[in-house]
């Protein structure tokens, strides 16, 4: 009797054991407050991602409305469909992604035979497709057309194309950048040896005309054009009607990588740091110390590459407070499309695009 009842409690030891163990290997996907916690345990394997198996097996079953913001801010800048070809922080970014409907357009980085070619893949990563064989940038998508710069060694062109890769169409033979496609209209910053002028045109090719600003564009927003004015060794922000009137400096400082949400414009200073001033010049506010690069916002959160830290990516309030890391990536040309922020990355991966939900978890690399 007492052999049978030893018996029992290995063999139940052993099962106990196995069980523990299970769940052990069954542990849940990194997030932000796992990293941030002092004493929490770093799981992930970022000089590896491709063993992290665990972050990228559902991102496409979380619902959007949990996850995102639900402010007026967010929906307005993020989902409004059919007036712009691209948001304006995006563009900021070369416009490396863009969304519409259920299709995400998106600058491939992984195959370097199709270095720049533009793909579109369905907002789960499935069904990607091929759309064209050019080096592109600056994309933008509305009613079935993609309006891109076209690089071909060290020529550039502004074209366009359908969205399932038929018809494309030359629209200017010269250096196009910043280009932002706002209705019927394409604005840009036309490139020459010696200059940057602002132009627009019909989104048919026609009625193409100089602005009379020089300078880089930055966007447009409700009839005002916002743009560098370049003197040397520095670049301000200006803003002017549509139609020429109305031209007033909005700030004096050297500003670079520029967008804007709502009434702010957000900008890296002189000295690096994050400022943001309202568009018509008032309230100017330092919002970090970092070394900041990349900048994007979804208006809750402004999001950039902090080069004090590896250039990884970080986020903060509008008001400049819960600064926090996103990504243990290095992080460039940050796109935000859906739920997500997009990235390039040339450190551990070569050259690779990754995106991450807009709260830090479940990062993986796009396309899977």
């Amino acid at each position: 009797m007492l052999i049978i009842n030893k018996t029992r409690l290995l063999f139940m030891m052993i099962i106990l054991l196995l069980f523990l163990s299970s769940c052990q290997n069954n542990s849940a996907p990194p997030s932000i407050s796992d990293f941030t916690a002092p004493d929490a345990p770093d799981t992930t394997d970022f000089n590896n991602p491709q063993n992290n198996n665990q972050t990228n097996n559902n991102d496409a079953h979380y619902d959007s409305e949990e996850i995102i913001s639900t402010s007026e801010t967010w929906t307005r800048y993020i989902f409004e469909e059919g007036e712009r070809g691209n948001t304006i922080g995006n563009i900021a970014n070369m416009g490396h992604v863009a969304k519409e409907g259920d299709w995400i357009y998106f600058r491939n980085f992984s195959d370097i035979n199709k270095f720049g070619y533009i793909f579109k893949a369905k907002t789960d990563g499935s069904e990607i497709v091929q759309v064209n064989n050019d080096n592109s940038s600056y994309i933008n998508v509305l009613n079935g057309w993609i309006y891109y710069r076209e690089q071909f060694g060290e020529s550039f062109q502004l074209s366009k194309i359908r969205t399932d890769g038929s018809e494309k169409t030359l629209l200017a033979n010269y250096r196009a950048d910043d280009i932002t496609v706002i209705g019927d209209w394409i604005y840009y910053t036309a490139m020459t040896r010696t200059d940057t002028y602002i132009r627009k045109m019909r989104t048919d090719g026609t009625d193409d005309e100089y602005l009379g600003i020089k300078g880089g564009l930055i966007t447009v927003v409700d009839d005002w054009l916002y743009y560098y004015e370049y003197e040397p060794f520095t670049s301000h922000i200006w803003r002017v009607r549509t139609d020429g009137t109305n031209k007033m400096q909005v700030n004096n400082d050297d500003s670079q990588f520029a967008t804007i949400c709502g009434d702010w414009i957000y900008y890296r200073n002189s000295d690096r740091h994050l400022y943001k001033i309202r568009t018509d010049g008032t309230e100017r506010t330092q919002l970090n110390n970092d070394d900041i690069a990349y900048i994007n916002t979804t208006g809750d959160w402004i999001y950039y590459t902090n080069r004090d830290d590896n250039s990884f990516l970080y986020r903060i309030r509008p008001d400049g407070s819960e600064r926090e890391q996103v990504s243990w990536e290095q992080a460039i040309f940050i796109n935000i499309a859906d739920r997500f922020v997009y990235y390039s990355n040339h450190d551990n991966h070569g050259n690779a695009m990754l995106r991450v939900l807009i709260d830090g978890e479940h990062w993986s690399f796009f396309p899977y």
